[in-house]
């Protein structure tokens, strides 16, 4: 008979492994959240964040870059938006 810690520890990674089967649908939805809540900022309205569906969508439209590629007198940081 296996020890109670062997009987709880394998319960642990049975629900660890359900749970990564789902990361990608839920990275999607986060993503989509994120993209919700940013639609209507100034980056989000210059990427078209309102009409992405998908991580496809997001890396066909948002170029990879640094804050420094921000343009010039860019209003987002001093607003307290997010630029991303």
């Amino acid at each position: 008979m296996a020890p109670r810690w062997s009987t709880a520890v394998q319960g642990a990674a049975d629900r660890l492994r359900a749970r990564c089967q789902q990361a990608g649908a839920v990275q999607q939805a986060h993503l989509a959240a994120l993209l919700r809540r940013n639609q209507d900022t100034e980056f989000g309205r210059a990427h078209g964040f309102a009409g992405m569906r998908d991580s496809g969508d997001y890396a066909a439209q948002v170029p990879v870059r640094g804050h420094e590629a921000l343009p010039p007198g860019s209003s987002a940081p001093r607003k307290g938006e997010p630029v991303c």
